[in-house]
């Protein structure tokens, strides 16, 4: 092979098909783990074992997957146009739910922790002045508030780590797997340091006493998973590989570090940022553990992944209301211990599965309001100049061989990832995505 045929070679394997159905797996079990997060209707230990699990990591790695499918959507329809889908994909569902389930939720949810009152009361407001119970306004639905606030934010950052791929001093500690792991923590611990910082500091004596509290701690809070997320696709043979790696060395002295700052053993890192801190450390160990376990089980698309992935959005919009409303005919109450509560989790399973698959599934109207299945604009063709870094490609997968290939192929000068059925960015469902039809702006020469 000569030098001109180099270049050739390389475009053939990044050509080659790049599939993300493990990711699509990983997001749809961290959220099928909500619904037994949310089962935990008292103090039963292992509930609230569960509970206190998922805290450490689940929405952590759902936001990064989510930032990861953002940037793919960028790529895929460019910014403007990927912002107007997603507004809507987003604002619609959590529209709909705030307005005919999360009421009731929100009634049974009085019941169960404090006198009962009727529906029609507790919408006139006939209720006590500070109930008991997790009463709070959006329930399980900040998560798309938050993704919302980043839609809005993926465009800049997009911007921004594409410029920041290009630079030398970015290529030297993308080299090796330790500098990318160190400049990955170091990021998201500083990033957590000037935001939950900012918080603590300046806006939670504002927002402290309103309604908007929980869901500008928790945007905050996500928010450089999501950045880590964008950047994993965007540099998909260098940074993707050595993330999605195990780390077993990294997640037991995070996990060290996590029981010292628990137990107040050093005293900067028992105060509630130095907790924070050490917590964003954590939840990125176990979620890059996450990543690479999924990647070793999950090497092709299942119909049954699939339809779980699809499935993840209904069962985690629906899966709130389903909870409370069968404790209440089954006379379940705070009390329970777990096989109650397994039994109320499992049921949940199967009725939100069921409106998923003869309601949604069946019905364009409810795709529309509950999943958000908006066919709005079509992918554009990438330009093939606009400055990205030529390394910036998904993970060459092992494929055929060196030997003839197609001559169309083969004389491409721009080279693009395909991620079959990948689903869209930002949304917690799966669901039929591809990448780009086109030269792949990723790839573009500087």
């Amino acid at each position: 092979m000569t030098a001109v045929d180099l270049p050739a070679a390389r475009v053939r394997r990044a050509a080659a098909p790049v599939r993300y159905h493990y990711l699509d797996a990983l997001r749809a079990a961290l959220m099928f783990m909500g619904v037994f997060v949310h089962a935990a209707l008292g103090d039963d230990r292992v509930f609230r074992l569960i509970a206190h699990l998922s805290g450490l990591f689940r929405m952590n790695g759902f936001f990064l997957v989510s930032g990861f499918f953002s940037s793919m959507l960028v790529l895929r329809y460019g910014a403007g146009l990927m912002v107007r889908r997603r507004l809507l994909s987003i604002g619609v569902p959590l529209v709909a739910v705030l307005v005919l389930l999360n009421p009731i939720a929100r009634w049974l949810m009085y019941n169960q922790y404090n006198p009962h009152v009727g529906l029609v009361d507790y919408l006139l407001g006939h209720r006590v002045a500070h109930p008991d119970g997790p009463m709070t306004w959006h329930l399980q639905l900040w998560f798309l508030v938050s993704l919302l606030v980043y839609t809005l934010c993926s465009p800049v950052v997009f911007s921004a780590l594409t410029r920041l791929f290009g630079t030398r001093g970015f290529g030297r500690v993308a080299g090796s797997r330790p500098r990318t792991m160190t400049a990955l923590i170091a990021f998201v611990l500083l990033a957590t340091l000037v935001l939950q910082g900012g918080y603590l500091l300046a806006l939670r004596p504002v927002t402290e006493s309103t309604p908007a509290d929980y869901v500008v701690d928790a945007t905050l809070r996500y928010l450089p998973f999501f950045i880590v997320g964008m950047a994993l696709f965007l540099d998909g043979q260098r940074l993707l590989p050595a993330f999605s790696r195990p780390a077993p060395v990294l997640l037991v002295a995070a996990g060290c570090l996590l029981v010292v700052a628990e137990r107040g053993l050093v005293a900067p890192l028992g105060t509630e940022l130095g907790d924070d801190l050490v917590r964003s450390v954590f939840a990125l160990a176990v979620v890059a553990n996450l990543l690479a376990v999924f990647q070793r089980i999950v090497t092709q698309e299942r119909p049954i992944l699939r339809y779980g992935a699809d499935a993840a959005y209904s069962v985690y919009l629906f899966h709130y209301v389903t909870i409370y409303a069968l404790a209440a005919l089954l006379g379940i109450g705070v009390d329970a211990h777990w096989p109650k509560l397994l039994l109320i989790t499992m049921l949940t399973f199967v009725i939100t599965l069921s409106v998923h698959h003869f309601l949604i599934r069946r019905f364009h109207v409810l795709a529309v309001i509950f999943n958000g299945k908006f066919n709005i604009g079509k992918p554009g063709p990438a330009r093939a100049a606009d400055g990205r870094p030529a390394f910036a490609a998904g993970p060459a997968p092992a494929g055929p061989g060196p030997g003839p290939r197609p001559a169309d192929r083969d004389h491409r000068t721009e080279a693009r990832p395909e991620a079959r059925e990948v689903p869209h960015a930002g949304s917690p469902r799966g669901g039929r995505h591809r990448a780009p039809k086109g030269p792949d702006r990723r790839l573009a020469g500087r």
